[in-house]
């Protein structure tokens, strides 16, 4: 069983209660311009570890799930080598890290993989987490706010020597709009910043992984 929470900004809460009716969210977290990203998605997985299940899901406000996400998501969690499980594999961002990523993404088309395995969270537009990993992480992220949320959890998975697996495809797109976050870099996002391949699956098996 899972909890899915949405990480929301207040400018895009329209968006939110559309995706939350979408995948039958159990909380929405509004940022009205007080929080910051890193708190809001402090605030979310807090909420969602209160409740009982044995994983959360945190989507941020511009994903896009694919049809009958719940489900989907469901099975591509249990069947999950980790306990950490990145919904979302992008274009463009990082850029450093997109060649390895296109190589990752032709090996598991070819050979079916299910799950691409990585030591590096790059995204935060979808997360699973296992709700006995949701506490630890809060308490190990908590002096790491000069990070991004995604780094962030990233450096968590390192110090708990656990892997992230990415599903392959991806069960959220990214709704490429202009971003609400001042970001690190100070550079401007350009369009493009999309899945590199969706897919849903009538199982999932966590055997078939390919490492990034």
């Amino acid at each position: 069983m899972i909890t899915i929470g949405i990480c929301a900004h207040i400018a895009r809460q329209h968006m939110a209660e559309q995706l939350a009716e979408q995948v039958g969210a159990d909380f929405i977290s509004l940022d009205e311009g007080t929080l910051g990203c890193n708190k809001n998605h402090r605030r979310t997985w807090t909420e969602l570890a209160a409740l009982p299940a044995t994983h959360a899901v945190v989507l941020e406000d511009d994903a896009v799930p694919v049809p009958d996400f719940r489900h989907q998501c469901e099975q591509a969690i249990k069947a999950s080598p980790t306990p950490i499980t990145s919904l979302y594999l992008g274009r463009q961002r990082p850029p450093q890290w997109q060649r390895n990523i296109e190589r990752a993404i032709t090996t598991a088309t070819r050979t079916d993989a299910h799950y691409i395995l990585s030591t590096h969270m790059l995204h935060g537009v979808g997360i699973a987490i296992h709700n006995d990993h949701i506490q630890p992480m809060l308490d190990f992220t908590a002096t790491r706010n000069y990070l991004p949320w995604d780094e962030a959890v990233g450096c968590y998975a390192r110090h708990a020597h656990q892997r992230i697996a990415y599903t392959h495809g991806s069960l959220v797109d990214h709704r490429d709009g202009i971003s609400l976050i001042s970001h690190r870099d100070g550079k401007t996002r350009t369009p493009g910043r999309t899945a590199w391949h969706i897919n849903t699956r009538p199982t999932w098996d966590g055997e078939r992984t390919v490492t990034l």
